[in-house]
């Protein structure tokens, strides 16, 4: 049964991150950078995080642990989005498209 969450998960992560590079694909830095920020931080971090909590508790066979991994990860991944979103906010305005 768990098997199936981590499944919808990580099928969930790729569309997302299929969708967002769409988005992106011909928009400059400042904005590309912008967006994945946000898109880590509100989408990604959670989703992300979530499978991969679990496979791990699984794994271990604790469920405390995984829950653990689960909240250290998504706090890592959700600082990771905004380094990207605040190096996005402060860049200098690009007028070069698709670089």
């Amino acid at each position: 049964m768990s098997i199936g969450f981590v499944a919808l998960g990580v099928i969930v992560t790729l569309i997302i991150v299929c969708m967002v590079y769409a988005i992106c694909r011909e928009k400059p830095i400042k904005e590309k950078l912008i967006i994945w920020g946000l898109t880590m931080m509100i989408v990604l971090a959670p989703v992300l995080s979530w499978p991969i909590g679990i496979l791990f508790g699984i794994s271990q066979g604790d469920g405390f642990a995984g829950a653990a991994f689960m909240i250290i990860m998504f706090i890592c991944l959700f600082l990771f989005g905004l380094i990207l979103l605040l190096a996005g906010v402060f860049r200098k305005k690009s007028h070069d498209i698709g670089s």
